[in-house]
């Protein structure tokens, strides 16, 4: 697992690339000025979320995992968060 503490710059609409997926992506600037994008998947993790907002101070326990379009056989790599808590 890894941890991404950062600043929460925007929060998608659910399904933000309108593939029938119940999610929303979390766009993060990190301590260090790196951005990432974290995909909050299912109802638990969608409830979690709508208890932050833009410019939250967060950490983000999250999973890599890769994967392999079916369409277009492009590898790609997904950040999945398991966990949100605002920062102190």
């Amino acid at each position: 697992m890894k941890i991404y503490p950062g600043i929460i710059k925007n929060i998608s609409e659910n399904d933000p690339y309108n593939q029938s997926h119940n999610k929303k992506q979390v766009e993060i600037l990190e301590i260090d000025g790196q951005t990432a994008y974290i995909d909050f998947v299912g109802d638990r993790m969608l409830n979690l979320l709508d208890h932050f907002s833009i410019q939250d101070q967060v950490i983000i326990a999250a999973i890599n995992k890769g994967n392999i379009s079916l369409k277009t056989k492009k590898c790609f790599n997904n950040i999945i968060a398991k966990s949100i808590k605002k920062q102190s």
